[in-house]
């Protein structure tokens, strides 16, 4: 299987993002690696081994700026896992086999996809920002060309991945708004069931009440019946 793996590059990322991004690109290689128990025959018996679940190979494109493709060619080589390189040859998009090449490159040659961004800018990028990835027409990553890859990927209907990296700050901010937004709803759910409660009381209130006029409209008639009865008589 070759499992491609790609994203941005490192000046992208933080400290603690990069060391989320080398965690993840060494997982998703070591649990396609992984090796596993096997009886086989060998003549007097059966011998058990260890023997790789399949054939992995990394597809990536060896960026001029670092990042996720130089990280995942590191981890594959001490991982003992073989790798499929695309190195553009030339640093531009439309030159021969430059980054365009080379990205298409990489979609036809993958059988998964994996594609590792990062959530937002680190707060010393002093590159160009953008307020989403146009390529995905999303505002949940930041903007990487790794995406427009992905599309080729898909258009050949391979299987793709994305992983957004998230700081701990982002995580917890998240955790916190969750929060605040559970003990709103709360709130507004105990408000609703004391206005429930209310409201049944008053319903509560206003049959006792025409209950009450009910039999005293009754008990009326029937003084005024009786009334009649010995006028009669």
């Amino acid at each position: 299987m070759k499992i491609g793996i790609i994203g941005h590059a490192e000046d992208k990322f933080t400290e603690e993002t990069k060391q989320k991004a080398v965690s993840l690109i060494r997982k998703i290689l070591y649990d396609a690696a992984r090796p596993v128990s096997a009886k086989v025959d060998v003549g007097v018996g059966q011998l058990e081994i260890t023997k790789p679940t399949k054939e992995v190979i990394l597809v990536s494109g060896r960026s001029p700026l670092g990042g996720i493709d130089v990280w995942a060619e590191e981890i594959a080589l001490a991982l003992d896992i073989e790798t499929d390189i695309k190195a553009p040859k030339q640093n531009r998009w439309n030159a021969e086999y430059g980054y365009r090449q080379r990205n298409i490159d990489i979609a036809i040659s993958s059988d998964i996809l994996h594609v590792i961004v990062v959530e937002e800018y680190p707060p010393n990028y002093n590159g160009r920002r953008f307020p989403m990835c146009y390529h995905c027409n999303k505002s949940d990553h930041v903007k990487s060309g790794a995406c427009w890859t992905a599309k080729q990927a898909l258009a050949l209907g391979k299987q793709v991945v994305w992983h957004i990296i998230r700081t701990n700050a982002s995580i917890e901010a998240e955790q916190r708004a969750n929060e605040e937004e559970f003990q709103r709803r709360q709130l507004e759910a105990e408000d609703d069931e004391r206005k429930r409660q209310k409201e049944q009381e008053r319903e509560e209130e206003e049959e006792e009440e025409q209950r009450r006029y009910e039999e005293e409209s009754h008990l009326f008639l029937t003084i005024i019946l009786d009334m009649k009865v010995h006028t009669n008589d």
